[in-house]
């Protein structure tokens, strides 16, 4: 079956089907009856449809969420895909606005992801609604209509867009990851829940999808590569202001990397026996590596083979020092 998923996304996608996938989410839906495949079909081809340009649309009354048109379709597929609403909102036609982008025309998502849930805190119905685009133009175009011109005054209620495109990128480098994207299109939580738990949780042994999408993002090229991780040591994101672009990010680094002396190395030995293989091995976590009181803090003007021989010099003291038995050293070794 894994062989024919294969075949079917290469086909659908002209990509290879990555084995998480099928272990997180297809391999559950082929237990069972065979509708699933209709089910499987269609989550291949959503999931190829995903883009790094993403707007949240919030401010959905309830009655919407649950409401369905008389064809039985959701009312909110319905109200997005129809052309009064491309008209209102993804389309550029007036040249006297000051916040006029791009050129004239429709400026319309390539796929939209509806996914409903219900909130195990209150019971309450809630829904996603992500607009994925082509280029950051035409979502840029989209926010602004939407943020100007979403309040329905008959309904009593105000459509919002928020910018989520961060949630589903490398943290490093900054590429974007589909898988991180569909888990968190369809992970039945906030985006704002999201960027708090991936800046104050450590990753646990035991994951559920949403835990998983709370993780701080890194893709397999950057996780183990010492090479990525100093390459892009400007440019990583930090979980506390995920929305910083390339070049305020590279700011945010060299500003902190100025108010904190850079430590001296001169007195350990070039040729120190690294136990690890990356900054990020040794810090144990991205936000300890990236956050400049915790004693892991990566200082951007040592290169990464400086700051692992640094590392590893502060472990062996520690080690040479501390009780077997105490429970922070068996915590932290």
């Amino acid at each position: 079956m894994f062989k024919l998923l294969c075949q079917l996304f290469i086909a659908v996608t002209g990509q290879s089907l990555p084995e998480e996938v099928f272990e997180d989410t297809l391999y559950h839906l082929l237990q069972g009856k065979r509708k699933n495949i209709k089910l499987i079909e269609r989550s291949v081809k959503d999931f190829s449809s995903h883009t790094s340009h993403q707007l949240l649309i919030s401010g959905w009354p309830i009655h919407y969420i649950i409401a369905r048109t008389k064809k039985g379709n959701s009312k909110i597929e319905n109200i997005i895909s129809n052309k009064k609403f491309i008209h209102t909102f993804h389309t550029q036609y007036d040249w006297g606005l000051e916040d006029y982008i791009g050129v004239s025309g429709e400026h319309k998502p390539v796929f939209r992801s509806v996914y409903r849930w219900t909130d195990k805190k209150d019971g309450d119905p809630n829904i996603s609604v992500i607009f994925h685009f082509k280029n950051e133009t035409d979502k840029k175009i989209s926010k602004l209509r939407i943020n100007r011109d979403g309040i329905c005054q008959n309904g009593g209620y105000k459509l919002e867009a928020h910018d989520i495109s961060h949630l589903s990128k490398c943290h490093i480098c900054g590429e974007f990851m589909p898988i991180v994207s569909n888990l968190v299109n369809t992970c039945g939580e906030e985006p704002y829940t999201i960027e708090v738990n991936r800046g104050y949780l450590r990753n646990g042994r035991f994951l559920t999808r949403r835990s998983k999408t709370c993780q701080i993002p890194i893709c397999n090229l950057c996780e183990n590569s010492k090479q990525r991780q100093q390459e892009n040591r400007y440019k990583m994101f930090n979980p506390f202001q995920p929305e910083l672009d390339v070049n305020d990010r590279i700011e945010y680094h060299t500003t902190i990397s100025w108010t904190n002396p850079k430590p001296d190395i001169s007195h350990i030995p070039t040729d120190i026996k690294l136990e690890w293989n990356s900054p990020l091995d040794y810090a144990g976590y991205y936000n300890f590596l990236i956050q400049p009181r915790k004693h892991s803090y990566w200082h951007p003007e040592l290169s990464a083979d400086e700051y692992m021989r640094y590392m590893e010099y502060e472990r062996q003291k520690i080690m040479a020092i501390a009780d077997p038995l105490d429970d922070d050293y068996s915590e932290n070794y």
